[in-house]
Parts: C-alpha cells; sequence; structure tokens
C-alpha cells in the first residue's frame, strides 16, 4: 500500500492527511496501475477513453451521444454478425453511429480485439464495455485507458432491468424476481475487483473505492445532462453544435429508463439492499467523489 499526498485531497480525504494515521490504501491491480492513466495527468497522444458500462445506468446514452453526435468511432456492443468473423479491423455505419467490428461487450469479442490490437490501431476513438478487467488487457503503458462510468442507486438499477425483461404487466412479481437465487448481487464491487463468482469482502470494497478514486471520472445517473457536460469538458470535446443532439438524445433514452419506483422500505427493496451493500456503499462513495471531482477538474485546465 501507500500513504495518501497531499494533493489528492478532498474533503473524503482530508482529515486522513492531516492525521498522523494517515490510511494505508490497498495497492492497484497491476493492469490497472499500468493500463490506466490517472485523473488528473495530462492527457497523453495514444490514450483512449474507455466507459465502464454498468447495465441500465445510461450506457446507451453515452454510446448514442457519443457515436451519433459527436462522431465518435466506437468500439461498443452493435456488431453485424458476420462482421465479426473478419480478420481484420474494420468500420461500419448503423445509422448514424460508426462502430469498428468488434463487439466489446462478449469476451470473446474483447479476445479478437487484443489479437487484432484494436487500441495500438489508432482506428478506434472510445471503447464501451462491461468487462472492466478484460477490456483493461487490451491497453498498454504506451495506450493507456482514460476511465469514465456512469453510476445509478444498485436498487433502481436493477428493478429497471426487471422491468425491462418482464414488463409491467408480467406474471413474474418483483418479489419473485429480486428473491432469484441467481440474480447479481454487487455487480459493481464483482466487476471492478474481478470476483465475479466467489464471496467478496470490505478489502474488495475498499479496492473498488482506491479504483475509483484514482482512475475514473465519476458521472451519476440522476445528473446525467451534467455528466454529460463534465465528460465533454474532462476530453475536450465541449462544442455548442452537439448541444441541440445531446438534448434529443438524453430525453428520448430517459423515457426508456422509466419505470414503476420500487417503495423505499418495501420488502423488494430491503431485499435488493440487502443483497448489494457492497454495491450501495460503492455507490454512496461514487457520489461524493462525484462532488470533488466538480472541485478537483476546476483546477486542472491543463488536460488536452
Amino acid at each position: 500500500g501507500r500513504r495518501l499526498e497531499e494533493w489528492e485531497v478532498g474533503e473524503v480525504y482530508q482529515n486522513a492527511v492531516n492525521s498522523a494515521a494517515a490510511p494505508i490504501l490497498p495497492p492497484l491491480p497491476d493492469l490497472v496501475a499500468h493500463n490506466v492513466a490517472g485523473i488528473v495527468d495530462i492527457i497523453q497522444e495514444g490514450e483512449i477513453p474507455f466507459f465502464w458500462n454498468v447495465p441500465m445506468a445510461g450506457g446507451n446514452i453515452v454510446k448514442s451521444y457519443y457515436g451519433g453526435c459527436v462522431g465518435k468511432t466506437l468500439a461498443a456492443q452493435e456488431v453485424a454478425s458476420e462482421k465479426t468473423d473478419e480478420s481484420f479491423i474494420s468500420t461500419f455505419l448503423d445509422g448514424p453511429i460508426r462502430f469498428v467490428n468488434i463487439d466489446t461487450h462478449t469476451k470473446t469479442g474483447i479476445q479478437r480485439a487484443k489479437e487484432l490490437h484494436l487500441i495500438q490501431s489508432g482506428i478506434v476513438d472510445m471503447v464501451i464495455s462491461p468487462y472492466f478487467v478484460e477490456t483493461l488487457d487490451l491497453f498498454d503503458p504506451s495506450n493507456k485507458a482514460r476511465l469514465f462510468t456512469i453510476f445509478r442507486h444498485p436498487v433502481h438499477r436493477i428493478a429497471n432491468i426487471f422491468y425491462l425483461q418482464h414488463g409491467r404487466d408480467s406474471d413474474v412479481s418483483i418479489e419473485e424476481f429480486v428473491n432469484r437465487p441467481d440474480l447479481e448481487n454487487n455487480w459493481m464491487v464483482r466487476y471492478l475487483v474481478n470476483k465475479r463468482e466467489r464471496s467478496i469482502t470490505g478489502n474488495d470494497l475498499e479496492l473498488a473505492k482506491e479504483i475509483l478514486r484514482r482512475k475514473f471520472v465519476v458521472g451519476l445517473f440522476e445528473h446525467i445532462w451534467e455528466a454529460i457536460d463534465r465528460f465533454d469538458g474532462y476530453f475536450g470535446w465541449v462544442n455548442d453544435q452537439h448541444r441541440e443532439c445531446r438534448d434529443g438524445i438524453i430525453s428520448d433514452m430517459l423515457k426508456r429508463h422509466e419505470y414503476n419506483m420500487l417503495e423505499i422500505g418495501s420488502p423488494a427493496w430491503n431485499t435488493l439492499l440487502d443483497k448489494n451493500y457492497f454495491d450501495m456503499m460503492l455507490y454512496n462513495y461514487a457520489q461524493i467523489l462525484y462532488e470533488e471531482q466538480h472541485t478537483l477538474f476546476s483546477l486542472y485546465e491543463h488536460f488536452h
């Protein structure tokens, strides 16, 4: 581990920095340490934004906006099957969005991206994937990832998955759904620390928090407009011509995320809270980071 540096402050660590007993922070995994730029490092040529796509937390907005409005070439999920058999990297248009012929939402696709040296090719402008560790393996110390993501309240996120899968008139109740033994739990922490199946601990949570703090530009689903503005500013993509296109996409996409909100304190709500304790702790921490990064980035205007 290592001790905090004073420049890394925000209120969440201020007391620890000033204390003689500063916390020992968990060391980052090698892939995260070597293949990912720090959030306040100057942006270098060869670095590629990697949006970690948490399910039902705004990934479609990011894909549609940066692909359809900003004009970035994406590695994402929208790949025709015949194109994934090609032995070379190519691009194609799907509506207004240009994609590479690699599906980064499957492990097979990510392995293919590695074999074809997708990141090093210079063809792709942004990678979108839920597979955090596997995708980081595509990068290298000369072609680092710039991480950003959007967090959403874990209970609302999982409830939204239920209504998307089963609809409002389903024979399956939300209570039955949340008590399924195979229902995901603590998805965010598990994918960040690469423990999909095994039990996770408080140490895993602390590692996930440290990865967020040092490596991620954090957005919040409940502040999606502001989050997109922050991403644009961070990457140097601010352009008033994109605004009308962006507003239309966000408004349309948010309608797709509408669902019958779970009643706070209901049995289903409490069950999801209990099953996703670590993700709730990480979400609470992400909210703190979101506020602190607003101040942090206002001090650093040298990213690009």
